[in-house]
């Protein structure tokens, strides 16, 4: 939950990847709460930290497909998935697999345009401010709730250290995930730059 500069309740999910606790559990099931109007999933600009996330839309569609059944969920809800990008995932065959599934589900997949506010209007409708990225041509799209993957910040003192390039990706071999250049350094999951879906199954396998 976030509040706008006044102080009101948004109605806002950010997704934070800070315990182990919130990644298998929070994250996951607050896509149950979605009865309603158009479930906002969005993702930042690459490179991003909690890659997983784009995974949730299609969690949520799901959560939302067996609610209807029951007359939980409105059946004109809808669960879109947006992000200034243009493309989910920065490995084809995942993309192409990811794009797919949303086709067949019915999830509004939005690519290019950019967050930039999230506030009510007069009528206390919530309202998502989009920026085309390629146009500038603003947009505000009302929503019934929205389960945000917030910016990542690259680490400075990693680029100028030669552990990352100006991206703030960790060189590795992706086939031991050792270092490039320094033999002592090894990562995985969202650090890594790569032709593979940097996520925490990804990593785990």
């Amino acid at each position: 939950m976030t509040s706008n500069n006044d102080g009101n309740k948004i109605g806002v999910f950010s997704h934070m990847l800070d315990t182990k606790d919130r990644v298998l559990n929070k994250n996951y099931y607050h896509g149950c709460n979605h009865t309603h109007g158009d479930m906002i999933c969005y993702d930042p600009k690459f490179p991003f930290k909690g890659e997983g996330s784009s995974f949730y839309a299609l969690y949520y569609e799901a959560m939302s497909r067996d609610a209807k059944t029951v007359g939980n969920c409105a059946l004109g809800a809808r669960v879109q998935y947006w992000t200034p990008n243009k493309e989910i995932f920065q490995f084809p065959y995942a993309n192409e697999v990811a794009l797919e599934e949303c086709h067949k589900r019915g999830v509004d997949v939005m690519f290019g345009w950019e967050m930039v506010k999230v506030h009510f209007d007069e009528k206390g409708q919530k309202i998502a401010t989009f920026k085309n990225v390629d146009s500038g041509e603003m947009l505000e799209h009302p929503f019934s709730m929205a389960n945000i993957n917030p910016p990542s910040k690259t680490h400075q003192e990693l680029i100028d250290g030669g552990v990352t390039g100006s991206d703030g990706l960790i060189d590795v071999n992706p086939y031991t995930l050792q270092h490039e250049r320094f033999d002592n350094i090894f990562a995985f999951g969202d650090a890594i730059r790569g032709n593979t879906t940097r996520t925490q199954t990804a990593a785990s396998a």
